[in-house]
């Protein structure tokens, strides 16, 4: 128990340095392209379980982690980022807790209104199904101007049902898909 309590409270501290230094450099919203970037993706080398993704227009190079997952639900822009907290703790030199951890990811959602600005009064939540039938229910934190984030367990490999709930005033956004984890 102690070395799970260890583990989370690393990976919140990691999170949280992550994105502080992220948020103190460009405390202004995001700027938005004007036309859709290709992130330098084929099909050929997309995931067969994401290729059939929306493609919207959100400049996605201000944010952490891999893109994976866009969508549009009644007008909003959802962009689904991810970052994989076993290889940020590898790259800080804390090797000693990484052999511990399993594959955690913190799974991002970024928001954008119709008129393509950043959300950044939403409640975010994350049901996530693994291929074992398991169960996450998340809530997420609110991580600079429209981002979202909290830790996802992906360590079974197979397909794992998202779905993702936004709630922004009193209109409710869901958005379900499947991710393969290997």
């Amino acid at each position: 128990m102690k070395q799970v309590k260890t583990v989370w409270v690393m990976s919140m501290a990691v999170v949280f340095l992550a994105f502080s230094g992220a948020m103190a450099a460009e405390m202004s919203p995001p700027k938005l392209p004007e036309k859709a970037m290709d992130h330098g993706m084929t099909m050929d080398k997309m995931d067969p379980s994401i290729a059939n993704k929306d493609t919207s227009t959100m400049d996605h190079s201000d944010r952490m982690g891999e893109n994976f997952h866009n969508a549009t639900v009644d007008g909003y822009q959802l962009a689904y980022h991810m970052i994989d907290m076993k290889g940020k703790m590898t790259d800080m030199k804390s090797k000693g807790q990484t052999s511990m951890m399993k594959k955690i990811i913190h799974l991002m959602i970024y928001v954008n209104d119709p008129d393509g600005k950043p959300v950044g009064s939403a409640k975010v939540g994350f049901l996530v199904t693994g291929p074992d039938g398991v169960e996450q229910k998340l809530m997420c934190m609110a991580m600079g101007v429209g981002g979202y984030g909290a830790n996802v367990d992906f360590s079974t490999a197979g397909a794992y049902a998202l779905t993702s709930k936004i709630v922004v005033g009193d209109k409710t956004l869901k958005d379900n898909f499947t991710y393969t984890a290997k």
